[in-house]
């Protein structure tokens, strides 16, 4: 089963840097952007995280010949992995402030700049990622397809 989750694992977080990518290639971000790197850490970690979580929901479906739910588990993940990454986005972009703002304090409006901004985040990743709601699915059938291949190899 730990096999089967870290396949999930790598599988959903190179779907989701590749969608990352392409999302910055589409709006056509600066490469010394620090926001990159944050939004990336947060993409695969968030990712990772829910993908190692669902993992076993998604092997349930493994056995039927219906390609729906799996697909549905694959948006699943993504969009939980949109919520987490939002949340994780404005946690890192905030500590890095503090960082390279020597003079900037933890108070009220610092907090409150941290909930919008992973509103925010999670509401552009919505709008302009949602190409990785399909990719989300179709690496979750990827996923079965894969497990069910090394199994059979495994057993023969």
């Amino acid at each position: 089963m730990n096999r089967d989750r870290i396949l999930g694992i790598i599988l959903f977080s190179v779907s989701a840097s590749i969608v990352w990518f392409g999302f910055l290639f589409f709006i056509g971000v600066e490469k010394n952007n620090p926001l990159i790197w944050s939004g990336f850490f947060s993409a695969v970690l968030s990712t990772g995280t829910i993908a190692y979580l669902q993992a076993p929901s998604i092997l349930k479906h493994k056995k039927s010949n219906k390609l729906a739910p799996i697909f549905f588990h694959g948006v699943l993940v993504t969009f939980l992995s949109f919520v987490l990454g939002s949340i994780l986005f404005a946690l890192t972009t905030t500590v890095s402030s503090f960082f390279l703002n020597p003079g900037m304090v933890i108070n009220y409006q610092s907090i409150e700049g941290m909930v919008l901004t992973g509103i925010v985040g999670f509401f552009i990743s919505i709008v302009y990622m949602s190409p990785g709601f399909i990719v989300g699915g179709f690496t979750a059938i990827f996923y079965i397809e894969a497990v069910s291949i090394i199994d059979k190899t495994n057993n023969s």
